[in-house]
């Protein structure tokens, strides 16, 4: 009997070493970091902790354990340790995450996972921790990202919306809330479709799915802000990541100035059409490089008795349209220096055979991207014959004034003498340069006539033909005469042109 309880101690005391043998095995190589801390001692580790940390067994036994604990966390080790651990005790989760220290001052994040235990009769605490360091660093570098990116697209005009798999907003820029007029909490966690009216919504939806499988997309839309007013918007949608999740980024492009800006556009080029089409004057566009004829007006195709499809597409030098074949190059370099060019003439000949005297201004205009020439051409024939009749006119006249016994003259509209006959010169005393120089009516009269003559001009302009007035005329070396004086007014275009004026000596009456 008593050899049998011999026994069973000896199978006890093997028993109980060979656990101890093969718990402490398990410690050793299991993946966490191991210890027991007792009265802010470590009592107990295995040697995954003691590589975590940099000490040795000798050093971490006499280390307190708050001084392993970084500094920004030794006040929430404090209150978990505190009195038996209590804090850790009414807890549902024994898990937490601290900051300690490395041997050589470096930080590590500790993931804990701690239990209640009993060590030699006396309460402690047994943790089975892991270095979560990589993890919280790529968990800031992410944070820091994110914020950086807040801060960018909060910079864009442009609204931008990152949406989930189920459509739903779950971040929105500065933009958004100020082109829309909402408040964050109107606008996060809403579903993003719920922004456009109901027979958009669907086309919205299906563009979110496409985009999830990796296509860029691009939709032309409308977007309606808290008021129910209506933006026109291009969303360009495209795949990537925010917080680790898989999103679809929404940038939303307000087009409503461009709409405006080609509604504009698109007015002017109607203007321009109808001015271009409409105009009195003949009006072509040709390409510069080439000369070939992109459109013409009505007027150009009226006065040259050509065909609209026997222009278009066609250089001009085919239709031999100017006298002066080296015309069109001149001007091209006129052009290219100064811009444009402005009231030329030449000769234009036309099909029939016609030469007419134009007045040419070109401009350079670019037309989808090609420089172009607009040429405004106004026939100016018959103007030019008109004042060759009126200069023929006047040459005769001249001729005839000199051949006079009497003393004529012609004055400009401001009353100075342009044109006096030989006899008046010869008996006034005045020559040509004298005339040049400034020689006014009133000059031809004496001290007590300037007033009369000046109040005689001013009627003349009212009143086309006025009676013959006597006066005193005044000669250039200051001898004075009675005249009976008559001036005429010519009137062109409804404005006074010049005067024209005869003296009569009457000093033999």
């Amino acid at each position: 009997m008593a050899s049998n309880n011999q026994d069973n101690k000896s199978n006890k005391q093997f028993t109980t070493q060979a656990n101890a043998v093969n718990l402490n095995e398990i410690i050793s190589n299991c993946g966490g970091s191991i210890y027991i801390v007792q009265n802010n001692k470590i009592v107990f580790h295995n040697p995954q902790f003691l590589q975590l940390l940099g000490y040795n067994s000798d050093e971490i036994a006499n280390v307190s354990f708050i001084d392993i604990v970084h500094s920004k966390d030794k006040k929430l080790i404090n209150l978990l340790f505190s009195n038996n651990y209590r804090e850790i005790s009414q807890k549902r989760s024994r898990s937490y995450t601290f900051r300690a220290l490395h041997k050589n001052g470096d930080m590590r994040w500790l993931k804990s996972n701690v239990s209640l235990i009993t060590w030699n009769g006396k309460a402690a605490l047994l943790d089975n921790c892991f270095d979560i360091s990589q993890q919280k660093e790529f968990e800031e570098k992410l944070i820091e990202e994110e914020q950086n990116f807040r801060l960018l697209v909060n910079g864009f005009e442009d609204m931008v919306f990152i949406i989930s798999k189920r459509g739903i907003i779950m971040q929105a820029n500065r933009s958004v809330f100020d082109r829309l007029n909402y408040h964050e909490h109107q606008i996060v966690l809403r579903n993003f479709a719920s922004l456009f009216s109901a027979d958009k919504r669907d086309e919205v939806r299906s563009s979110i799915s496409e985009a999830f499988l990796g296509k860029r997309i691009n939709i032309g839309t409308e977007i309606a802000n808290a008021g129910n007013n209506i933006i026109p918007v291009e969303i360009r949608l495209f795949k990537g990541n925010w917080s680790q999740k898989e999103v679809v980024f929404a940038i939303c492009q307000d087009i409503t100035a461009r709409l405006e800006a080609e509604q504009t556009i698109k007015l002017s080029e109607e203007k321009f059409s109808k001015a271009f089409e409409n105009n009195a004057v003949m009006m072509t566009i040709s390409t510069f490089h080439d000369d070939r004829f992109i459109d013409v007006n009505e007027t150009f195709l009226r006065v040259t008795g050509l065909d609209k499809i026997q222009v278009i597409g066609k250089k001009s030098h085919e239709f031999n349209l100017f006298a002066n074949i080296n015309f069109r190059e001149k001007l091209k370099e006129n052009v290219l220096r100064q811009g444009g060019a402005r009231d030329l003439e030449t000769v234009m000949v036309t099909p029939n055979g016609a030469r007419l005297i134009v007045n040419f201004s070109v401009e350079l205009i670019d037309i989808q991207e090609e420089l172009c020439l607009l040429t405004i051409m106004t026939d100016i024939t018959q103007e030019k014959q008109a004042k060759e009749r009126i200069m023929l006119s006047e040459q005769r006249f001249r001729q005839l004034a000199h051949l006079l016994p009497e003393k004529v003259f012609e004055a400009n509209d401001k009353g100075y003498i342009t044109f006096a006959n030989q006899y008046l010169q010869s008996f006034f005393g005045y020559s040509n340069q004298s005339i040049r120089e400034g020689l006014h009516i009133s000059d031809l009269f004496c001290s007590t006539s300037k007033k009369i003559i000046t109040k005689y001009l001013n009627d003349s302009k009212t009143t086309l033909e006025l009676p013959s007035i006597e006066l005193v005329a005044r000669k250039a070396d200051g001898t004075c005469f009675p005249t009976l004086t008559h001036i005429t007014s010519v009137v062109e275009k409804g404005k006074l042109n010049r005067y024209m004026g005869v003296m009569v000596d009457i000093s033999a009456r």
